[in-house]
């Protein structure tokens, strides 16, 4: 696909859906489908429709606009040609409100056995980089579809207490305190 052809495609995507407020739901154009299904079957890496996640945050493409066609494009491709990024859909996660996360938490709660060890690992890695909203934000909404064993409920409590214990100023150890006893209640 030239450069070109690329971003009129892209433009595509941007305008081809509305939502219909009455039914509660996303209306697509078909010129945005047939775009999407055109990039699902791309040579376009994965990482070209998440890009908007990593540095260097390439412009346009880090504008939201894209992100909602991004989505669409990877859940179309499907399980088995997304699995080199399967983990980092849950960035999706660190706001509920970015466009694509419509998409991507019900594709990834209908396939809750595929991403089990990535959801795991994405807790993990939120609570690593001290992002308690992200880690208690994919608890909260996939927490009853998982069924977790205790050594993985164990090393995500105990990585939240050494999380708290890091913490020097009074006002973060009450935030991660609560976020501690969200936790517990879920888990």
């Amino acid at each position: 696909m030239e450069r070109n052809e690329l971003y009129q495609k892209l433009t595509d995507l941007v305008n081809g859906f509305t939502f219909d407020e009455k039914e509660k739901k996303i209306i697509y154009s078909k010129q945005f489908l047939n775009s999407v299904n055109e990039f699902a079957q791309s040579d376009l890496s994965n990482k070209f429709f998440l890009q908007q996640f990593f540095p260097p945050y390439p412009k346009p493409f880090c504008e939201k606009k894209y992100w909602h066609g991004f989505a669409k494009i990877l859940e179309t491709r499907g399980l088995q040609k997304i699995d080199d990024v399967k983990e980092d859909l849950f960035i999706w996660f660190q706001d509920g409100n970015w466009p694509g996360n419509e998409i991507i938490q019900p594709f990834i709660k209908n396939n809750k056995s595929y991403f089990k060890s990535s959801f795991i690992n994405s807790i993990l890695k939120a609570i690593d980089v001290d992002d308690i909203s992200w880690a208690c934000y994919m608890i909260d909404v996939f927490i009853i579809n998982y069924d977790i064993n205790e050594n993985n409920k164990k090393t995500i409590k105990t990585k939240f207490d050494n999380l708290q214990k890091s913490f020097s100023k009074q006002d973060k150890k009450g935030f991660c305190e609560y976020f501690i006893n969200f936790v517990n209640e879920k888990i």
